[in-house]
């Protein structure tokens, strides 16, 4: 095992590495997939670039009580109880049907069994996305780490805004401003905030009007073990409720156009 985790989690992750079998390749988001040498796990207990960056790479993100259960079993264990969460009423969770609830589990489950397709970093692929604004929240992750996350799930980032851009905005602007930008957006182009963008990379589960256009790009399965989701059809974007819904999360969509 290849092991990327916090600064001050190298020293504890290495001398459990040393006696189990393993290496810690360093505390630097970047080296989980660096060249031919890519990390196994991400250990963290925070939603930092490494978390999302393991799920777009399709790399185990677990917390570091693997590390300390591996430690007490004398060999590296089952990563699923400990894949990470951080709602903190999930935090006991130890079954498949209480993983499957929590956004954060889902996410990490889905990347890799995506990378055991083989297909972790087509999650993104044909979309292009552009980084608009001057600066995204101190909240957020970066323009470069956005870039960074984007580009791991094999989409594109764009200086310009054209047809079928995915416009990212950071941060909180005007009313005013958005609906100006919204209105000049050319056909096919749409906004989505920050947040929203990394809502969509936490579960590895793309809006239902991207998969309705282009369903080729559906995202990744759920582990067949969790509940079956509800089959009913995706709404269609013109839908007023599935609009109402996307907007309360933050998703920035184009105004309905008529049916004919």
């Amino acid at each position: 095992f290849s092991l990327v985790c916090s600064s001050a989690f190298v020293k504890r992750a290495q001398a459990v590495a040393n006696d189990l079998g393993g290496a810690v390749l360093g505390s630097d988001a970047r080296l989980i997939k660096r060249g031919d040498r890519a990390a196994t796990h991400v250990i963290t207990e925070h939603r930092t670039l490494k978390y999302y960056l393991a799920i777009m790479h399709g790399v185990w993100a677990v917390t570091e009580k693997w590390v300390s259960a591996s430690s007490q079993a004398r060999a590296w264990v089952d990563e699923q109880p400990y894949a990470c969460r951080f709602d903190p009423a999930k935090m006991g969770a130890d079954t498949m049907e209480d993983l499957a609830e929590d956004l954060d589990a889902t996410g990490v489950l889905r990347g890799v069994e995506a990378a055991r397709r083989g297909d972790a970093q087509r999650f993104f692929a044909g979309r292009k996305f552009c980084l608009h604004g001057p600066a995204f929240p101190d909240s957020a992750p970066s323009k470069g780490d956005f870039k960074l996350l984007i580009e791991a799930g094999g989409g594109t980032v764009v200086d310009e805004i054209g047809p079928g851009v995915i416009v990212v905005y950071g941060g909180v602007e005007p009313d005013s401003e958005m609906e100006s930008l919204e209105q000049s957006l050319p056909s096919g182009a749409e906004l989505l905030s920050s947040e929203a963008l990394l809502l969509v990379i936490r579960t590895r589960q793309l809006p239902a009007a991207w998969t309705a256009v282009e369903p080729d790009f559906r995202p990744s399965a759920a582990p067949s073990k969790q509940r079956k989701s509800s089959t009913a059809a995706q709404p269609r974007a013109n839908d007023a409720a599935y609009r109402r819904t996307m907007k309360a999360k933050g998703f920035r969509v184009p105004k309905a156009k008529p049916p004919f």
